[in-house]
């Protein structure tokens, strides 16, 4: 059974109907700052923001990559990210940086397929008119 753990708010599968806490860790944190109300008012104060595999989702969308090995990649990673509330600054910044490097692996051939017809147009026109003046 999903639920959302009472400290930090993170869905996690309960290995009983009693359970209340996605660890040890956030359980230990939760009783010592005074209960699970003060875990759930944390995250109620916490601004509401787009989820890093959300955006990751809709730029492989986007991009028709999100069902090759590099896209799936990503968007493990960009779960995991969004995930790294026990991760240190470290560990955060290394799997940001991951995360940058593989979705532009995953999208790299991309901007190549979806360079504008009229840009195309205008840059043979301007080889053209180039040509003509210096010949």
């Amino acid at each position: 059974m999903m639920r959302p753990c009472d400290a930090c708010g993170v869905d996690y599968e309960a290995k009983t109907s009693r359970s209340k806490f996605c660890s040890a860790k956030c359980k230990q944190r939760s009783h010592r700052g005074g209960g699970e109300k003060n875990g759930a008012k944390r995250q109620n104060e916490a601004p509401q923001l787009a989820s890093v595999a959300a955006a990751t989702l809709l730029e492989l969308q986007e991009a028709k990559r999100l069902h090759t090995p590099l896209g799936q990649a990503a968007l493990a990673l960009a779960h995991r990210l969004d995930l790294s509330h026990t991760d240190t600054g470290a560990g955060v910044a290394s799997l940001a940086k991951q995360l940058q490097a593989t979705l532009a692996a995953a999208t790299a051939d991309v901007a190549a397929e979806q360079a504008d017809p009229v840009d195309e147009v205008r840059a043979a026109r301007e080889r053209k008119l180039r040509a003509a003046q210096t010949g």
